[in-house]
């Protein structure tokens, strides 16, 4: 596994909890048995280079599970997960955004599934508000697009819907969805599918219906977190 906490964004607005969601999901994995690699407040070369340790380390027929918390946003129906060092003036196209940030289809899912991962799931807590982005930006978006791409053998989590931004929690807590996504991490036995619709359900409710997780499913067969 595989997990991220972006919190002290140096030109974006500061996010007061995923590297602490970041820190509570790590904990939960490693509980659930997984070898996990985690980093927090990571710029885009550190970001690289930690997907790279994990794509190295992939193997025919595993199953991978990687984890985002921080700022994403959409350019030309492309999702984008954010790195501290992203400033509001790579936005202005995809070109700088891809050459700036970590495109959720080519950077992730693609080179999963080629390293031969058997099951990949990629948990995106990352549509905050971001204030000093504008949709003057062309073909900016708020929230992440569903992936461009369809993988057998993955399923993409986001933690809200398209157009819509992700709470980011009360001082001291996680967010809404990650308090739920932990909360499935601890659960022995039930189906990742069940847990994702579980936690979908929830926060929605919770919210009030401002907010409501999506997911994207390519997956052949059943996972489980957790098996007891």
């Amino acid at each position: 596994a595989l997990v991220i906490g972006n919190s002290g964004y140096r030109y974006l607005n500061a996010l007061p909890n995923p590297a602490r969601d970041a820190r509570s999901v790590e904990s939960a994995l490693q509980m659930a048995g997984f070898q996990v690699m985690a980093g927090r407040d990571l710029d885009l070369p550190n970001t690289l280079r930690l997907l790279n340790r994990l794509k190295a380390q992939v193997q025919p027929g595993d199953a991978v599970v990687v984890y985002f918390a921080g700022h994403g946003l959409t350019i030309d129906n492309q999702s984008m997960l954010l790195p501290v060092d992203f400033t509001s003036a790579y936005a202005k196209n995809l070109s700088s955004a891809t050459a700036k940030a970590i495109p959720l289809d080519q950077g992730l899912v693609q080179p999963l599934r080629a390293a031969g991962a058997r099951f990949t799931l990629i948990i995106a807590d990352a549509c905050r508000d971001i204030s000093s982005l504008t949709s003057a930006t062309r073909g900016l978006s708020r929230g992440l697009a569903p992936p461009q791409t369809g993988a057998k053998g993955v399923i993409v989590a986001y933690s809200t819907g398209a157009g819509q931004t992700a709470a980011d929690g009360i001082q001291g807590a996680n967010s809404p969805f990650t308090t739920q996504l932990l909360v499935a991490l601890r659960t022995p036995n039930e189906p990742v599918r069940s847990a994702l619709s579980r936690i979908r359900s929830t926060v929605e409710a919770q919210t009030g219906g401002m907010q409501v997780p999506a997911v994207y499913d390519e997956a052949v067969g059943e996972f489980y977190f957790l098996i007891r």
